[in-house]
Parts: structure tokens; sequence; C-alpha cells
């Protein structure tokens, strides 16, 4: 029987107040909506999980609304992630965008090169890293949490696509030029490994909460293929549809949900259709088609993903608080949206229950005497 320490009702108290405020100064995107960048039509566009288009919205970073097509999928909105205050960061081809809700921008900042950049990601410490692009060079810039040029380190080779990183904050690179990944060192940016192979025409990356890898394949079979995060090649699973064609944004949602949408004849010239997978790769919904031309940037509101996660920091804010108890309690009463497993497990049992919350909540107050354990898969 684990002991639990009793807190008292004045600290509850402050918790309860604390959220509150805290809360009412959060960004405002809804928990679970799919928000997707369409590069060729200038826009973001948010759908409901059932994928009913709830808004759009654009922005002069992004280029100029045209009749369909639209622009040319190299001038408009591309890698898209949100940064640990829930904020939508949003790269277009010179500057990033960050807004707080649904068109309510809070301001630009300069890239340090002009590009189209298909993917970037945030990890733990609030640092963002940018891909290149299909026939894009073989740089990674890295930035800090402020928008900040730290350094640009170098892969083997070019035509950077996807991106994601592990629990502990490695990253995977996906190129194009190589049919390869690139696995990453996250402080010296070292290759650590390389997974080859893997067809061609590689684009999305997702670490999944498995510890295993999604990777959107569009032009060798146009699927999604699970594999192990380390060399040799060992394919795990194939997740296809008949429309899925030339798949290109990948991820997931704290379910393990899994969402990609496709570029139909490669130019994004035709609209693309959006799909949901669960995680065994069943199809949930899809929208055939979309109104989304050249699909690039897609993430789910309220996901948080495994990448260099702090056991406990549930909203991945960089801190263990009162506000990441709220979330377990939410999770474990069956209300709100699934947490994160890397980061929600705090007592390493392979579940997330009642224990979990105890422990969280008394780490947040006396955190030497309850130390937390997340697995680690």
């Amino acid at each position: 029987m684990k002991s639990v320490q009793k807190i008292s009702a004045l600290a509850i108290f402050v918790m309860l107040v604390s959220i509150s405020v805290i809360s009412a100064t959060a960004a405002q995107f809804t928990p679970g909506n799919i928000y997707i960048a369409g590069s060729r039509n200038a826009e973001i566009f948010e759908f409901d999980p059932s994928l009913n288009l709830v808004s759009q919205w654009t922005h002069p970073s992004f280029g100029t609304i045209l009749p369909p097509p639209g622009q040319s999928h190299l001038l408009g909105p591309a890698g898209m992630a949100f940064d640990a205050d829930g904020n939508l960061v949003v790269a277009a081809c010179d500057q990033f965008c960050v807004f707080s809700a649904p068109n309510v921008l809070v301001g630009c900042h300069p890239k340090i090169k002009s590009q189209p950049t298909e993917n970037i990601i945030f990890d733990t410490d609030g640092n963002l890293y940018t891909t290149t692009s299909t026939s894009g060079t073989n740089e990674i810039h890295k930035y800090d949490a402020n928008f900040n040029f730290i350094t640009t380190f170098s892969m083997p080779t070019g035509e950077l696509t996807g991106i994601t990183c592990d629990p502990d904050g490695n990253l995977y690179i996906a190129s194009q030029k190589c049919n390869c990944i690139y696995k990453v060192n996250k402080t010296s940016f070292a290759v650590l490994d390389t997974i080859s192979d893997i067809g061609s025409g590689l684009e999305g990356l997702q670490f999944t909460y498995d510890g295993d890898i999604l990777v959107a394949r569009s032009f060798t079979n146009a699927d999604i293929l699970r594999i192990k995060a380390s060399s040799p090649l060992v394919v795990l699973d194939v997740i296809s549809d008949p429309g899925l064609l030339l798949p290109v944004p990948l991820t997931i949602d704290n379910a393990g949900n899994i969402y990609t949408a496709d570029y139909e004849d490669g130019s994004g010239s035709l609209l693309g259709d959006i799909f949901i997978f669960d995680p065994n790769g069943n199809l949930i919904a899809a929208k055939r088609p979309s109104i989304v031309y050249g699909p690039f940037g897609m993430v789910v509101a309220g996901t948080r993903l495994p990448c260099g996660d702090l056991c406990g920091d549930l909203d991945g804010n960089g801190i263990v608080n009162i506000l990441d108890t709220r979330l377990l309690m939410n999770n474990v009463s069956q209300v709100g949206y699934p947490v994160n497993p890397w980061a929600g497990d705090v007592d390493g049992s392979d579940s997330i229950d009642m224990a979990d919350m105890q422990l969280l909540l008394n780490h947040v107050f006396n955190p030497t005497r309850y130390p937390l354990t997340c697995r680690r898969g």
C-alpha cells in the first residue's frame, strides 16, 4: 500500500484558485480539433474530430489566396506545432507566426533562411527545429523558445521532410535523398543511427507512445508504416486506404489515433483527403475530398507529443505543477481527453490511475519525498 501525504484544505484551495487564474490566460484552441496548413490555399483550416470545418484564416506571410488550386505549394504555410503555452506556431517561408486562438495573432518572427519548411518541432526545453522540404537542403535550423536563432547543423543528405523526437529528446529526421531516417543526438547533433531501405518519398514522421515510429510514404506505396525506432528496418504494420494518395503530414493525438492528409497528384493541385486511423490502423473518419489544397502541417490541439518529456509535465510547459494535476485528474475521472502516457504514468506501473493522481499531487507539494518515475516504453 502506497503512503499518501494528506493535502490540507488550504493547499487544495490555493491549487484551484491558481488553476482558474492561469487557465483564464491560456491559449484558446479546442482540444481534439485538427489544424491543417493548406499551402496552396494560403490558409489554416480547423476541423472538429468528425472532420467538419470549424474555421479558416489567412495571414500575409502565407502568400496570396487565388482561385483553385491556388498558389504554388512552395509559397504557403507549411510546418506547424503547438508551443509550451498552447499557441499554434505556423512556419511560413520567411517567418514563424504565432496564434493564441484561431485567427488571433500574437506576433511573427523572422526565420534565419527563407525557404519552405515542411515540418517543425519543439523539444521539452522549448527549442524549435525546422526541416527543409522535397528538393531542399540538408540543414536543420534550431531556435530557442523566443525564436532567437541558435545554430544550424547538417545531415549527411538533404531533402529533409519529416522530423520527430523520442522521450529522451533525440531527433529523428527523414531524408528523401537517402530514403532513410537519421537518429540524431539532442546535444551534439551527431548521427547515432540510420534506418535505411524504407522506400521512397518519405514525408511526415511521428514517434508513438509505444516507442515505434510512424512514417508517411508518398511515392513507394502511398501508405503509413509503423517501424521499430532503430536499425535494421523492422516493419511492424502497414496502414493504407484506397483513397490515401501521397500522404504528407502525419501526427497523433493523446489516444494514439493517427492523422494524415494527402497530396493526391503530388503537386497539391487536386483537393487533398483527410484521414483518421485508430492506433491499430483501422479507419475512424475520412473527408474525401476536403477543401485543402497542398496540406503540409497538421496538429491536434491538446496533444502532448513524446519529445523529451519531463515526467509529470502533462501540459508540456517544462515544469510540473498544479495544472498537470488537473489534467491527470480529468483523465482518471474520464473527463476531457486522454493524457500522454510518457508523462502521465508517474509511478511507472504501465497504467494511469488514481495512484498516479495521488502521487503527482503529493509531488507538487513535496517533490523530494514523492519522486516521479515515468515509464519509457
